[in-house]
Formats: structure tokens, sequence, C-alpha cells
């Protein structure tokens, strides 16, 4: 049976030896901090080992479970997407959509599950307190708490976005894994088109552009234009579940042609017309335990 949630966010913090975290389906975002101890996560077929002062990012619909080792401390901040929406936000100026955009990137990285994300212990440092001020504005509930708490998570995972970025271009792009860095690239500049051209991508990771065509369909089994549109639908299926913004804006926000060439690309992709889509992914149930 999935997890789910009833509330925007909902922190929960335990001082254990054991857990009960069953391999199941999630229906909220995660981020799983743990503060001390020692363990395994599993998500989907991967086994994670962890330790002190790592974290995981967890999206909707994966599976997971997690296997503590020792007495430890963590912290699981579980959030939907209704908690970064404008509407909910009140009288506060937040840009909700460049927000989201940037959650996309992260919950999508190839790299989010690797413990070891952050590289400086600099960034380790301002993590650190960042998730602790989370953690007391959470449960202290005083004055403004909550738009503390959303300022910071989004202070939060922006660094987390820098880390992955900049594990990907490793020494001007190239990373011990050149495909992944690749990729992570696009991921990170899907909304920029004129930094997903052949010759800029070739250039940025030395690949001759005559070559590129042929080297990243070998690599990835698709052409380097199916590979974009592809990302965009998957992209799309996520503003569809969790967004309340119209087809036509969502067409506009991933720089389809028109509402045609969205329609046609997503059933393309996908099997089935945005709209038919998000009807069905509405009505699944996400707030009942």
């Amino acid at each position: 049976m999935p997890r789910i949630i009833h509330e925007p966010i909902k922190i929960e913090s335990y001082r254990t030896e054991k857990i009960t975290c069953e391999f199941e389906r999630i229906t909220f975002f995660e981020l799983v901090y743990i503060e001390q101890g020692k363990g395994v996560q599993r998500v989907e077929e991967y086994e994670i080992p962890f330790t002190a002062e790592d974290f995981f990012l967890l999206t909707p619909n994966e599976h997971h479970s997690l296997t503590l080792h020792e007495m430890s401390t963590g912290h699981f901040i579980k959030f939907q997407k209704i908690y970064f929406d404008a509407a909910h936000s009140g009288d506060f100026a937040f840009q909700y959509n460049a927000w989201f955009n940037k959650l996309e990137y992260i919950f999508h990285s190839h790299s989010r599950t690797n413990p070891a994300i952050l590289k400086s212990k600099e960034d380790k440092e301002v993590f650190n307190h960042l998730m602790k001020v989370i953690l007391e504005e959470y449960f202290k509930k005083q004055a403004y708490c909550r738009i503390i708490v959303l300022n910071t998570l989004y202070s939060l995972l922006c660094i987390i976005a820098r880390n992955l970025q900049t594990t990907s271009l490793q020494q001007n792009g190239k990373a011990a894994n050149q495909t992944e860095a690749m990729l992570e690239y696009i991921h990170f500049h899907i909304y920029d088109a004129d930094k997903l051209t052949v010759p800029h991508l070739a250039a940025l990771f030395h690949i001759s552009p005559t070559y590129f065509s042929a080297y990243f369909k070998k690599c990835t089994g698709a052409s380097l234009k199916q590979y974009i549109l592809n990302y965009k639908a998957s992209l799309a299926e996520d503003k569809l579940r969790f967004t309340d913004l119209s087809l036509s804006e969502i067409a506009h926000q991933l720089q389809f042609t028109d509402l045609q060439h969205f329609n046609k690309t997503f059933l393309k992709m996908k099997g089935k017309l945005p709209s038919n889509y998000r009807h069905r992914a509405k009505a699944l149930p996400s707030v009942v335990n």
C-alpha cells in the first residue's frame, strides 16, 4: 500500500535502533537526512549504504525502504507540490514556477540517491545548519515559521542542485562518466535551448561536431532531439500530476511550438493525451492513509 501524507509538508524525526519503513511506494517528495548512525537505504533496485550526515532525495511513485545498523537519528521531510504553490504562499512573494523547475532537475538527477552529493566541507556545514533551522522552525511553530521553513528548504535544495551540476561537469565536462555528465547537463539546461545544440554540447564535452550525433545515439539509444523530447514529456508528467498549470501553460514552459505539438509529442512518448493523463492522475488517491 502506498505511503501518503495529509499535510502539504510533514517532518518526522526519530532516535532509534530500528525503524519501520517497508519497501513501498510513496506519493510525495521526500528528503531523508541521517544526522547520526548508519544503515542501508533501498531505492527501487538499488541498495545504498549511508552514514552520519548523509541524505537522500525521493520522488513520488518510487519504492524505497530504510534499514538501520545501529542507534541512529534520522529526519524525514515529506512534502507535496502544494507546499510550494504560489497560491499556498499567501502574501509572500515567492516564484513558484522557477522553484518547481529547479525541483524538477534535482529530483530527476541520476546522482540524487548518492549519499555523497555534497563535495565541499563548506557546503556540508551550510547544509547541516539549514537542516537545523528547518527542524527547529517546524517543531517550535513560532511566528512566520512556515515561510522560514519554505525558504530554507528552497536554499537547501539549491545547494544540492549546485553540487549535482558541479559533479556532472568536473574538469570542464571531463567527468568520470561522460555520458552521465552530458545527460545531467541537458537536464539542468532543459529550458535553455541555446545550450542544447549539437555545436554547444560538442564543444563543451570535447567531441567532434560531425561525430557528436552518432556518439550520442550510441551512448543513449536515441538521437539528441528524441532524448530532449522524451525528457520534456517526463517533465510534463510531473507538471500534469503536481501542478494546476493549464495544458497551454505547460506547453509554453517546455517550449513546444503550440498545444497541438505538445499533445502530439506527449501522445507519441507516453501513449496517451496530456488531458487523459492528468484526469487519471488526479483521480488517484493522494491524501488517504
